[in-house]
C-alpha cells in the first residue's frame, strides 16, 4: 500500500567550498571568518571530529577573532560572533542555541564532510528545521581522507585538465553529486559505527 501521507523530507540546500590542498581551505576560511566577524552576523563553525577542531583551534589563535566555543557548560555571548565546537557539541546546547539566536539569522561552516551520508544528512535537516534562515557552508579539501577514500586524486586531474590552479577554490556541482554518492555508498557499506578522533581514524575503523 502506498503511504500517500508520509511526510517529505525537505531537501537542504549548502554550498561546497573545495580547494585541492588543506592549507589553502584554511587560509581562505580565515579569511571569510574575517569579512564575517565584521558585518557582526553570528557565525557557528563546526567539525565533526575532535582532530579538524583542534585543528581550527590552531588557525584562529594565530588571529584576533573574537571566538566562544561551545562547551557543555559555556554560556553563550552576545558580544561574540563567532561560535565554534564540535557536532557534539552544538547537538547538546542546540536548546540553548534556538533561544539564543531566534531572532537572528546564521551562517553554519563545517570544516570536513562526514563519511556516512545519514549523520551528516540527519544534522542538516535539525539544522533547517531550527534556523531555517540560515545559510550552511562546507570547507573541504580534495587530499584529505574522505576525497581520498573515494578518487579525489581522480578530480584532482579532471580539474586540471579544466585550467584549475593549485590554490584555486573549487565549487561545481559535479564534485556535489560526487561527494553525496560517495556518502551514500559508504553509508551502504557500514554495519556497525565505530567512532574516532579524525576523519582518517573513522575510514580506517569503519571502510576496512
Amino acid at each position: 500500500m502506498f503511504n500517500f501521507f508520509k511526510k517529505k523530507v525537505p531537501k537542504v540546500v549548502y554550498q561546497n567550498f573545495i580547494w585541492i590542498e588543506a592549507q589553502d581551505k584554511y587560509a581562505f576560511l580565515l579569511q571569510a571568518l574575517q569579512k564575517l566577524d565584521e558585518t557582526g552576523q553570528p557565525v557557528i563553525l563546526l567539525s565533526f571530529f575532535e582532530e579538524a577542531h583542534h585543528t581550527l583551534k590552531e588557525k584562529l589563535s594565530g588571529t584576533r577573532l573574537n571566538t566562544q566555543e561551545l562547551g557543555k557548560e559555556a554560556l553563550l555571548s552576545s558580544s561574540v560572533s563567532l561560535f565554534l565546537g564540535k557536532v557534539s557539541d552544538f547537538e547538546h546546547k542546540l536548546g540553548s542555541l534556538v533561544s539564543f539566536f531566534s531572532d537572528r539569522p546564521l551562517r553554519f561552516i563545517f570544516t570536513e564532510h562526514y563519511p556516512a551520508f545519514e549523520r551528516e544528512d540527519t544534522l542538516l535537516q535539525q539544522i533547517f528545521e531550527h534556523f531555517p534562515e540560515s545559510e550552511i557552508a562546507f570547507y573541504t579539501a580534495l587530499k584529505e581522507p574522505f576525497f581520498e577514500h573515494f578518487g579525489g586524486e581522480r578530480i584532482i586531474k579532471v580539474l586540471q585538465t579544466m585550467g584549475i590552479s593549485e590554490q584555486e577554490m573549487i565549487s561545481h556541482s559535479m564534485v556535489d553529486s560526487a561527494i553525496i554518492k560517495a556518502q551514500k555508498k559508504i553509508q551502504s557499506k557500514l554495519l556497525q559505527e565505530s567512532n574516532a578522533k579524525s576523519q582518517k581514524e573513522w575510514i580506517d575503523r569503519n571502510m576496512h
